[in-house]
Order: structure tokens, then C-alpha cells, then sequence
């Protein structure tokens, strides 16, 4: 059953807690899905990701481990998945993440404001990763634009941490330090798709279409 969306209630929610296990082949594939190859810009030093002996875990895949995968598309949150896009994140690590074990991530809805009936709406989400001995390991944090669900208002939750969520800055008015081009691979989205990211509009061929893009992206 689809309810209404209601910010005063997606904000009052307890946290949302997933956990899962993960080891070298989980790693690796996510290393994978994210463009690390023998192929293109590709280095000794980004291979140490999908190569052991050694194996470093890529310090990103914090995003996935324990990730309820697509909660937006659940109907008891009243989102109008078809049309949320990602709009910025940030993660920060405070220790190196485990080559294999279980983790732990809680996700707090600590804001929505409200663009207007026309204009949708922003909801700002902190997620915390825990390890088997609940060490946080990271805080990642995301904007996600919500173009369907604008007009009900706006939204806080008690105690929301909101110092991590850093202003816009502005665009520098010169030439960027360095410009590293890499190839995305046409399969590319599928391989990730396997680390989590279960958003219809990432596969195909019936998903985006009916989303109203031409082609999965």
C-alpha cells in the first residue's frame, strides 16, 4: 500500500539498520564494477584493488557495504522513485575498511526542504558503518532530489547533524590541476549492479524506457 508522502514523518523514523557480510571476491568485484582494469589510466598502485596477494579494499566500496539497496522504491516512504536522482554526496572514512567481516549501516533521514509543488523536493540522509565491533569505520552523506514529492513542507529531525552537510562552492575560474580521462565500459553499470545498486534506471532494457529515458545510464 502507497501511503502520501509526509516529511514531519519520514524525519521522526528510527534509523534504518541493514547488515552484511563481505570478502575478497566481494572486493574485487566491486573494484571491478567501478572501472579498475589492466585497461586505460589504470596503474600498478589502482590494481593492488583487484589483485592480491595484498588486496586493498578500494576505500569507497564504504557506500555498498551493508546498503539496503533501493529503499526509496518501498512504498511505506510515499517517494516518487521514478523521478529521484542522486544529487551530491560525501563520505568520510575514519578507518581503513576490512578486507572481509560483517558490517552494520544505520541510515537517519535528517532533513527534507521542500522546493515548492512544482519543484520537488531535497532529502538529506547520514548513513554510519559500523564494523563486527562496532568501530565506525565511516559517515557517508547524500542529497537525493526528490522531483516528484514538492508542496508538503518542510522537514528536521530532533538532533540532526547537519555541520557535515558542506555549502556549495563556487566553481574555480581557471584551468583544473590535472584532467584524467577513463573509458566506461558498456557493461559497466551491469558489473556494479551486482555490488547493490538495484535502481531500474541503471539496467535494462525495460527499465529506463519506461522511466522516460531512452537508455540505461
Amino acid at each position: 500500500m502507497t501511503v502520501a508522502f509526509d516529511p514531519r514523518r519520514l524525519v521522526a523514523q528510527p534509523a534504518r539498520e541493514t547488515t552484511s557480510a563481505h570478502g575478497e571476491a566481494q572486493a574485487i568485484l566491486y573494484a571491478l564494477g567501478v572501472g579498475v582494469s589492466h585497461a586505460g589510466a589504470a596503474s600498478p598502485e589502482a590494481l593492488r584493488h583487484a589483485v592480491g596477494p595484498q588486496l586493498s579494499v578500494l576505500p569507497t566500496m564504504a557506500v555498498v557495504m551493508a546498503w539496503p539497496g533501493f529503499w526509496m522504491m518501498e512504498p511505506q516512504y510515499g517517494v516518487d522513485w521514478k523521478r529521484v536522482l542522486h544529487a551530491e554526496e560525501s563520505l568520510q572514512l575514519h578507518a581503513p575498511l576490512p578486507v572481509s567481516g560483517r558490517m552494520t549501516g544505520r541510515i537517519f533521514i535528517e532533513r527534507i526542504v521542500d522546493k515548492g509543488p512544482a519543484k520537488g523536493s531535497l532529502l538529506y540522509s547520514r548513513r554510519e558503518l559500523y564494523d563486527e565491533q562496532q568501530r565506525h569505520l565511516a559517515t557517508e552523506r547524500r542529497t537525493t532530489f526528490l522531483r516528484g514529492n514538492g508542496g508538503a513542507g518542510d522537514a528536521q529531525a530532533q538532533g540532526a547533524d547537519l555541520a557535515g552537510y558542506l555549502p556549495l562552492q563556487d566553481v574555480p575560474q581557471r584551468e583544473p590541476d590535472r584532467t584524467v580521462t577513463l573509458t566506461t565500459r558498456e557493461d559497466q553499470a551491469l558489473l556494479y549492479r551486482l555490488s547493490g545498486d538495484m535502481n531500474p534506471l541503471h539496467a535494462g532494457p525495460e527499465g529506463a524506457p519506461s522511466l522516460g529515458v531512452g537508455r540505461p545510464i
